[in-house]
């Protein structure tokens, strides 16, 4: 199928998609395949009683369920034939809700009681737990619809109701008892059943809050009165998460905090001001953009007038780079029109490439320009006929024959419009974390008051449905697990504090290659002899933890940010340096002295590794950090002196104690995977990585990468397609550097996979695992014992300490100590699941969940929960445990910064103004090239003056 087809569905078999996915994931909750508990929980560790985001939930245990299938047909059309217009609307729930409401209240037969029994998913499924007034077979309502967007005034339509099944609620009951007899007879029908349940639950608990909030799937609910601005034309609406989850100590709903950026509402032009970071009274010192064959640049500008005046005001002006951003933060934004407020919302999807009074199109056999068009159809002269026109949409992305061209200055901006990540700025990202990074006891604090104003006591659907919650979150007990020992080239760390300790008096365990010829770029107005001396106060801090610097001449060239030049400025100072180095040794690392630049920074990494002689590691630097922060300097240099080390072949520390490692010998390899997934919009292959240890002690990494395609295009692909090949090329790895046997035991930490997807996971990569160890076992060992374990932060479970005196005091954050697990109460009934805060950091950290998908090593809770805690402190940048196993992290980082080599489209994002998703300037490359530019034994000559360069770099983690 042709990639783009995938986004040609019609929008009725998309809703129907949407709603099996919510109930294979709320049936996926089973998980049939996964490990159970070996045993009733862990034991080692100190005491902790902590309170949990949940609260406990009570349910009719007698409920019975009866489904309906809910569908509307416009009334003039009513037929056995007739086609449904649910599509239309699809997109619009509450548009749904609202005719569905409308219908029922149509019934005077219904009680008070039978309405509130009834909830509906917005789509085309209904339950109700009374007794159904309608006969059996089909109902008719019908509806007087109200001036919704889209639909006539006399638009009439009706809805058909109809019962398909009923249901009990054992299931559930068996569920959450976790009955030997129920888990070891769970069938897939038995998934479904309990899927269904929590299906019907989370539609009865939300019904209320779809009245007054806008939801993001179904889970997340924000009142937009609640929103605060966050610069550049953006805000972060705050609000709450709410689902339903059936857990080892009964069924509770989980409330936590929720926020999401969206763009501001209001006026093009207005909205335009603010994300070009520059008010309207600001315009008159842009640079303007070539206003075309009409010439002119029209009357005055007042944001707040709908007609201009004839001057004194402002007038708005653009550039090229202000559309080419205006197009990457606006696309696919939902716009209105200030002249046709009653218009059907459409889509931005650009700027025309001429102004209004110079765009032309044949109307009648006439040749009319946009501004003449306006002025004859609406008697409406344009107050700024020198700007282009937006390009609306309100088809397929790839439908152009229905597109439309308005004048800025008659385009709104709709509420409830998201921003991607990806689309924040720096400025957006620091100040929506000022906004949501809080305390733990502050959102414990709020999410209790969120709590009090759900009041579901007062919530006549749940009273009807016999649910009650708890009013107070569920307490439990932790423990406290002790730190592992940690090892540099001169012994242990003496101290470890609530997971942190510092470099002092310490040495790395192995120094990377020596350091001959570095190249110093700086991209900066600073001074480049500041930028030398702080490179110099940087090797001495790197001697002083054991490397081994003797570069000279260190000399820092300014460099042009140009991006024309950059290639061509990148190269010449790498040539300069081998040639000024005094050993003729071809460049080992460029340091970059810069200013953030997303853009900026991405394209030096890919000159480094696709432009140079030789893929060349880097290292930027933030100039205020480096030069500007006396204060921190120290701390800052020795942070630098970690990522410098690793990437020239060093190794930082390591754990020394085999007790931290329990099960684990010197013959146990592990692996991180994550998946990375580029925009939907646009058509690129999604990008796997693996990181893996290739000894014992885990102080030699190797890595591999993979792009895949899913050829349904109904979501990412998230399960490894390629993983055979990908676990050959680390075993094969592994075998180099172990005498040519395979490992006895291999533990997976998979990354990025939801529930829905843990069934699918085990069988195609723990099945291409054990194929790999099979087709490359060529010294008869025993097969290895394979672990497979799920870690995810993609929840909405966070721990708060009971006690003030179980409080992390040392750092102040009051966050629960470092090494906090429990595998009680809030986990999963019967599978092997726990939850670890490894670490402590600012603001409220939230747990890693790991879920056992596969083990044959046979872990018992306290020996992986130990295991798991000890290598959270083994990662190479960082002197403090981290949140989830680094192996993890880096195949993170490894398929993040893959990606956006492989595509340079995602960084710069600047393509033809008129809305082409393709950056056609920027040379791309393929998965095979940066393989093999990232092994250098496959781009070094191969002779003796390269020799110690080969050997040294072919398995350097470039990634970090």
């Amino acid at each position: 199928m042709n990639r783009a087809e995938g986004f040609f569905v019609d929008p009725m078999q998309r809703a129907i998609r949407r709603n099996d996915r919510e109930l294979q994931s709320y049936s996926s909750v089973c998980l049939l395949d996964a490990v159970q508990r070996p045993d009733n929980g862990g034991r080692e560790g100190k005491p902790i009683a902590i309170v949990s985001n949940l609260f406990s939930t009570r349910f009719n245990p007698d409920l019975q369920i009866t489904q309906l299938d809910i569908r509307f047909v416009k009334t003039k059309e009513l037929g056995p034939d007739a086609e449904a217009v649910v599509g239309d609307f699809i997109e619009k729930r509450p548009i749904m809700l609202t005719m569905f409401k409308l219908a029922l209240a149509s019934v005077n037969e219904l009680t008070k009681e039978q309405r509130n029994a009834i909830v509906y998913d917005g789509a085309k499924n209904a339950f109700t737990c009374t007794n159904f007034p309608f006969p059996p077979g089909q109902s008719f309502l019908e509806v007087d619809v109200p001036r919704f967007n889209g639909l006539k005034r006399d638009e009439r339509l009706t809805m058909i109701i109809k019962r398909t099944t009923q249901f009990d609620i054992n299931v559930i009951k068996d569920f959450l008892s976790a009955k030997p007899h129920f888990v070891q007879t769970a069938q897939k029908s038995t998934s479904e059943s309990v899927g269904r349940f929590l299906q019907v639950f989370n539609i009865a608990f939300r019904m209320d809050a779809l009245d007054r909030c806008i939801s993001l799937k179904n889970e997340k609910f924000f009142e937009p009165s609640r929103a605060k601005d966050i610069t550049q034309g953006g805000e972060v609406w705050c609000g709450f998460f709410q689902s339903v989850l059936p857990l080892r100590g009964g069924l509770f709903v989980n409330l936590d905090l929720a926020f999401s950026p969206f763009m501001t509402k209001g006026p093009f032009l207005e909205v335009a001001a603010k994300i070009l970071d520059n008010s309207p009274k600001h315009h008159n010192n842009r640079a303007p953009m070539h206003p075309g064959r009409g010439g002119g640049y029209g009357h005055g500008f007042n944001a707040h007038q709908r007609n201009g005046g004839n001057g004194g005001d402002a007038i708005p002006r653009f550039n090229i780079q202000d559309l080419q951003k205006l197009r990457k933060a606006l696309r696919n934004v939902k716009i209105g029109l200030s002249h046709r407020p009653q218009a059907r919302a459409k889509s931005f999807r650009g700027f025309t490439g001429a102004s209004a009074q110079a765009e032309k199109f044949m109307m009648n056999g006439k040749e009319l320009s946009v501004a003449e068009y306006y002025l004859k159809k609406y008697n409406m002269s344009l107050r700024f006929p020198h700007l282009p026109c937006a390009i609306l949409n309100k088809d397929s992305k790839f439908n152009t024959e229905k597109k439309e061209w308005v004048p800025l200055e008659l385009c709104v901006i709709l509420e409830n419009a998201p921003i991607p990540p990806h689309k924040l700025s720096v400025q957006q990202v620091q100040r929506m974390l000022q906004v949501t990074r809080q305390t733990p006891e502050h959102r414990l604090k709020d999410t209790i008051k969120w709590r009090k104003e759900r009041e579901y006591e007062k919530n006549e659907t749940l009273q009807t449905w016999g649910i009650e919650v708890s009013p107070e979150p569920v307490q439990l007990q932790a423990r406290k697990l002790s730190p592992p020992q940690v090892a540099y080239r001169d012994g242990n760390v003496d101290r470890l504090v609530n997971g942190t300790w510092n470099l002092r008096s310490t040495r790395f365990l192995r120094g990377g290659v020596e350091l001959i010829t570095p190249v110093i770029l700086n991209f900066t107005k600073e001074d480049p002899r500041q930028c030398e001396h702080f490179t110099l106060k940087l090797f001495n801090k790197c001697r002083q933890y054991g490397m081994e610097i003797s570069a000279r001449n260190i000399r820092c060239m300014n460099i042009d940010t140009d991006q024309a030049d950059l290639k061509a400025n990148i190269q010449n100072a790498a040539k300069w340096a081998y040639e000024e180095g005094g050993k003729k040794c071809i460049p080992q690392l460029i340091i970059c002295f810069m200013d953030y630049s997303s853009e900026l920074y991405q394209n030096i990494k890919r000159i480094s590794v696709f432009e140079l002689f030789t893929s060349v590691p880097t290292q930027c630097l933030d100039v205020r950090k480096a030069l500007y922060n006396e204060r921190g300097e120290a701390q800052y240099m020795s942070n630098i002196a970690m990522k410098i080390n690793d990437k020239l072949s060093g190794f930082n520390h390591f754990l020394p104690n085999p007790k931290d490692l329990p099960m684990i010998g010197q013959n146990t390899m592990m692996i991180g995977i994550d998946v990375r997934h580029p925009p939907s919009r646009l058509q690129h292959d999604s990008v796997v990585a693996a990181v893996a240890t290739l000894n014992g002690q885990g102080t030699r990494l190797g890595s591999q990468i993979s792009t895949q395609f899913n050829p349904n295009l109904g979501h990412q692909q998230e399960t490894v397609l390629d993983g055979k090949g990908m676990f050959i090329g680390l075993l094969n790895s592994w075998k180099k550097f172990n005498g040519g046997h395979l490992p006895e035991s291999i533990i997976v930490f998979r990354d990025g996979v939801s529930q829905s997807e843990y069934t699918q996971v085990k069988e195609f990569e723990v099945t291409q695992l054990k194929q790999a160890c099979t087709d490359t076992n060529t010294a008869n060992d025993d097969q290895p014992k394979i672990t497979y374990v799920v870690a995810t932060k993609k929840h909405h479970l966070r721990m708060f300490a009971l006690d003030e005196r179980d409080l992390c005091r040392e750092d102040g954050s009051g966050n629960l100590p470092a090494g906090t697990v429990t595998d009680q109460v809030v986990t999963h009934p019967y599978i092997f699941e726990f939850y670890l805060q490894a670490h402590t950091g600012i603001g409220c950290c939230r747990p890693c969940k790991y879920t056992v998908l596969h083990d044959d090593v046979k872990f018992t809770s306290d020996s992986i929960q130990r295991v798991v805690n000890s290598i959270c402190y083994s990662h190479q940048r960082a002197t403090r445990s981290v949140s989830r196993p680094p192996l993890v992290m880096y195949a993170h980082l490894l398929a993040y910064k893959s990606m956006f080599l492989l595509y340079p489209d995602l960084a710069s994002d600047s393509s033809s103004i008129g809305g082409s998703v393709r950056n056609m300037h920027l040379v791309g490359y393929s998965i095979d090239d940066l393989r093999k530019r990232l092994n250098k034994r496959n781009i070094i000559p191969d002779t003796p003056a390269y020799a110690n360069v080969v050997d040294s770099f072919s398995e350097v983690p470039w990634f970090l």
